[in-house]
């Protein structure tokens, strides 16, 4: 979205254009721009232009507060219209701005736009403090987050054996490889318990607690 890089150039020019990027069909392109085209909406909605030369679309790119202005208004006319198309020498274009907007944005508009400095605009990651995008920060935003939970600290504790705390994960996600649970997965074969004298069936109870071996341990 912002870099000059030779990918960036190449992934612009095919797929996005003389468009906007929101306004790219999902379902062209390889399969591998169809996974990085999954994540533009989130960077879309996390994502804010500072407005200052104004080279940014109108409609469709995020400069005010509440959103792109495509949301509230339609776009009946001037579809690849810049914010800087609205000028007309140093001042903004009042009469095409109430065509765009409407008098109830108009105000809010031109006082928003008088406030810009000169320069070039700068394209803010509105998730971090200082604006700057980060892969850790974007993480945290596509996330799904589990509700805390006590056991996490007992098993993945310092002093605790990473082995160990791997097997006890595994433990509780049944994903101890016993024979039972191959056989859950559809492999046939005869269970027997190689840890006991009477050859039980093996799943992961037997493994752990009730098995000869493991009621020694315990």
């Amino acid at each position: 979205m912002t870099e000059d890089s030779l990918w960036a150039q190449f992934f612009r020019r095919k797929y996005v254009g003389e468009g906007h990027l929101s306004l790219v069909n999902p379902d062209k392109g390889t399969w591998f721009w169809k996974a990085v085209f999954k994540c533009i909406p989130m960077v879309l909605e996390h994502s804010k232009w500072l407005i200052k030369d104004g080279n940014v679309s109108f409609r469709y790119d995020k400069w005010v507060d509440n959103g792109p202005v495509c949301y509230d208004f339609p776009v009946l006319a001037y579809p690849k219209l810049k914010v800087l198309d609205c000028k007309i020498e140093n001042e903004w274009d009042i009469e095409l701005l109430y065509r765009l907007v409407g008098a109830s944005k108009v105000e809010e508009l031109c006082s928003f736009l008088a406030s810009r400095r000169a320069g070039k605009d700068v394209l803010v990651w509105t998730k971090s403090m200082d604006g700057s995008f980060s892969s850790k920060c974007t993480w945290d935003c596509a996330r799904v987050r589990e509700l805390e939970s006590r056991w996490l600290e007992w098993i993945w504790h310092k002093f605790i054996p990473t082995k160990a705390s791997i097997i006890m994960w595994k433990a509780l996600h049944e994903c101890v490889s016993v024979d039972d649970r191959i056989r859950r997965v559809g492999i046939p074969m005869v269970s027997r318990c190689d840890c006991c004298q009477e050859g039980a069936y093996e799943d992961l109870n037997h493994v752990l607690y009730a098995g000869e071996f493991a009621k020694d341990i315990w």
